[in-house]
């Protein structure tokens, strides 16, 4: 279905997610349930303060959940900027820890380990490009 068509259709869309997207999500949901299970747990042991706070999260976690089902589309579109925006925070710090620095690869570092064992790499492979991308961004980023 083309975006027009999903636009100006009176069916419901369905939209998909990519496999480890919903592998991620899948993870960060029984993450959830197990931390709401515990909360309920022990939620008479918890401050009326912290109890409020709960369950404003869990009107909150309510609402959220309506406007995902009555608006998919948008929602997708959302997400979708969202994880390219923490993609773009985080792309430097990810770099850095692989050791792929600013100033080139770091000293004893994965990055170092893997150009060790293979000292010609070749112009335009990834290990070139993501060098690259962490001397480019990560200096206008950290």
């Amino acid at each position: 279905m083309h975006m027009q068509e999903i636009i100006t259709s009176d069916k419901p869309v369905t939209v998909r997610s990519s496999r480890w997207t919903k592998l991620v999500l899948d993870k960060l949901y029984k993450a959830m349930l197990e931390l709401v299970a515990k909360i309920g747990e022990i939620r008479e042991k918890l401050s009326p303060m912290m109890r409020k706070v709960i369950e404003e999260a869990e009107h909150f976690a309510h609402e959220l959940e309506e406007f995902q089902e009555e608006h998919p589309i948008l929602t997708a579109s959302i997400e979708t900027t969202a994880l390219a925006v923490l993609i773009a925070v985080l792309a430097p710090f990810l770099l850095e820890a692989l050791g792929f620095g600013v100033e080139g690869v770091v000293e004893g570092s994965l990055a170092a380990r893997f150009q060790s064992l293979y000292p010609d790499v070749p112009y335009g492979s990834l290990f070139s490009k993501l060098q690259s991308f962490a001397v480019r961004y990560g200096k206008s980023l950290v």
